[in-house]
Order: C-alpha cells, then structure tokens, then sequence
C-alpha cells in the first residue's frame, strides 16, 4: 500500500542497451524500484554506468534568477566585446560558462525538476548569486529597506 505522507524519492540510472549498445537512463521513484531495476540489470548482464539519486528543485520559484544572471552574463560579455569595459579573456569564459548554467537551468520542467546533487548545488548557487546581486542593487540604490524582498 502506498503512503501518501511519505517524502517521494527518484533516482537516475544510467546503463548500456544489450539491443543497440547506447547510453540509456531510466527513473525509478522509490527506494525498492530502484533495487528491483538495478536486479534486473544484473541479472541480464546488462551494465550499470551511473546510478545516481536525484532531489526536487523548485523551478517555479528560481526561474526569474536564471534570467537574471543570463542577462548579467550577456550584458556584461556585451561591454567587453563593444569597448565599453576592458576586455579579459578568463573573465569573458567565465561569463560565458555562467551564462550556459543558467540558460540549462531556466529550461527545465516547471514547477519542479528533479537534479542530481552536482547539479542541484551549481541551481542553488547561481539562485543565491542573483539574489546578492538584487540585495546589492537595493543597498547601492539607497533603499536597503527593499533588501528583504529580494
């Protein structure tokens, strides 16, 4: 019987197809599926590469912040490429792999995606960055009254 109350789980499994050799994954939802399909494997021979747990992100809630750094990538990759601020090679691919993060990041499933730990930390640290750049504006505008609503 199924228990409603009880925190959902998923996981990822990523393994090679005995028909056509790909890389294939499949996503079970409990604990005991995942046991149960990493069985299955073992018993076809079939190989297991990866198998990974995942953990719920709010999308809904952080795809403003995504947009947010993808803008301040742009803009700033924009300045440098016009003359406006000097140019610096290391800054200019570090702007550019940030701007890859969030523009991965804003396109996943609404209103929930489910991410492995690596990527679950790297969506949690490009939110906080755009929620400091926000509370940075209100201070810097002379309104740290509004910092509570970043």
């Amino acid at each position: 019987m199924y228990n409603y109350y009880q925190k959902e789980e998923r996981f990822e499994i990523t393994y090679i197809s005995i028909k056509d050799g790909q890389t294939k994954k499949c996503y079970p939802r409990s604990k005991e599926k995942k046991d149960e399909q990493l069985k299955h494997c073992k018993e076809k021979g079939i190989k297991v590469l990866s198998c990974k747990k995942l953990y719920p992100f709010s999308t809904m809630k952080n795809q403003h912040n995504f947009q947010l750094i993808n803008d301040i990538c742009f803009n700033r990759m924009h300045d440098m490429e016009m003359g406006e601020i000097e140019y610096n090679e290391a800054e200019y691919d570090r702007l550019w792999d940030m701007k890859e993060k969030a523009e991965k990041y804003f396109c996943l499933e609404l209103p929930v995606a489910w991410l492995p730990y690596e990527d679950l930390k790297e969506a949690k640290e490009l939110s906080q960055m755009a929620i400091l750049h926000r509370q940075n504006a209100c201070i810097e505008a002379g309104r740290p009254e509004l910092v509570a609503y970043c």
